[in-house]
């Protein structure tokens, strides 16, 4: 039987391919029309000290007695505050870029967090990791 020659480098073309991509996802999805996000419209609402927005901004929106409400829960909304003020509604695109940063960050704090347990092994701290990136909300 031939021999298998070993694979050369970490990813070659392949891995800028795969970085490129990862560059090109956030980007495109930060340049996305604003004004269909459910948090930025209340924090827009909160701003205008309603609890109501003016439409619905996506599919999800209840409506009482002749009002919409969005239904999603108000800590994003409440996070985002600052940037509608600065940048008003819908002026401000950076709703997924400010999402990834801040997922990023959790992810650090539990990965600190995962390091200083001394019973959790390494092997064990990546799953965890893993775990919460692609099974939660963040």
């Amino acid at each position: 039987m031939g021999r298998v020659a070993p694979r050369q480098g970490a990813g070659g073309a392949h891995g800028a391919d795969r970085g490129l991509l990862l560059a090109f996802l956030p980007g495109r999805g930060a340049l996305r029309d604003a004004s269909f996000n459910s948090h930025g419209a209340l924090a827009d609402a909160f701003l205008h000290r309603r609890l109501r927005v003016e439409q619905c901004p996506e599919i999800d929106c209840a409506l009482f007695e002749g009002r919409t409400y969005v239904i999603f829960p108000p800590l994003p909304a409440l996070l985002l505050t600052p940037f509608v003020a600065l940048f008003g509604f819908p002026g401000f695109k950076g709703f997924v870029l400010l999402g990834l940063g801040l997922s990023a960050l959790s992810l650090l704090a539990g990965s600190r967090i995962f390091r200083a347990l001394t019973t959790v092994e390494r092997w064990q701290a990546l799953w965890l990791l893993a775990a919460l990136a692609f099974a939660s909300p963040l």
